[in-house]
């Protein structure tokens, strides 16, 4: 999009204006070029643009703006039935559960942590949720705070939710590998750290339901999910 249009003038706020000008300003580059923008009229059209160029693997997603100037993006999203390890409660209401801390069984019977999910859907779910895991709370050497401060209450692995998300990050902002902790289910110790190896972060994810129907193994709740 046009931010500054030259000489500091606000941009024009139809964005076919806008589109011309940066048409204009990069007309002719070799590094940096203008996305493939296209008119359509209909909901079909979209569609029909989405298979083309995203069902394909051609691009990621699509960046849809109407005529009253609304902007929606439309993307693939993933689903993962993951195993929860532990979870935290709101501050304001303790039957509720605030956030779920989320791994994926490996081959061996290890649990890699994938990220978490605060997007639990309604107050009522949040309740539920809280309710099932209280009896699974077990004492455990490995610790870990929430993006609020809290530490997640631990849980054995017998809780499996399914979550979806837009994507499934590898890297990081510089390029480098995102590592987060693998775990192993002692009976006395209960979690124990094993080590820290590559996976992937969850962007944007959110509980689509619980999976009473699974349980957390090498198969129901696998690694090779995300690959």
């Amino acid at each position: 999009d046009l931010v500054c249009a030259e000489g500091g003038v606000v941009p024009p706020d139809s964005y076919a204006d806008r589109l011309a000008e940066i048409e204009r300003v990069l007309k002719g580059g070799k590094r940096v070029s203008v996305i493939k923008t296209e008119v359509v009229t209909s909901a079909a059209d979209v569609k029909k643009m989405y298979k083309t160029y995203v069902e394909s693997d051609k691009a990621e997603g699509l960046v849809v703006r109407s005529a009253d100037a609304r902007v929606f993006k439309i993307k693939p999203t993933y689903t993962l039935d993951c195993v929860v390890v532990g979870f935290t409660q709101r501050s304001d209401d303790a039957a509720q559960a605030r956030s779920l801390l989320l791994g994926l069984t490996r081959p061996d019977g290890s649990v890699q942590l994938v990220g978490a999910c605060g997007n639990l859907a309604s107050d009522k779910d949040r309740k539920s949720i809280k309710k099932a895991l209280e009896p699974l709370v077990i004492e455990s050497r490995f610790r870990r705070g929430s993006s609020s401060g809290a530490l997640y209450r631990l849980t054995k692995p017998e809780f499996v939710v399914e979550i979806e998300c837009t994507d499934l990050q590898a890297l990081n902002a510089d390029g480098d590998s995102i590592n987060n902790w693998a775990l192993e289910m002692d009976s006395k110790e209960g979690w124990m750290p094993l080590c820290q190896v590559p996976t992937v972060s969850l962007l944007h994810p959110r509980l689509v339901r619980v999976r009473s129907d699974k349980s957390a193994n090498a198969i129901d709740t696998r690694i090779s999910q995300v690959s």
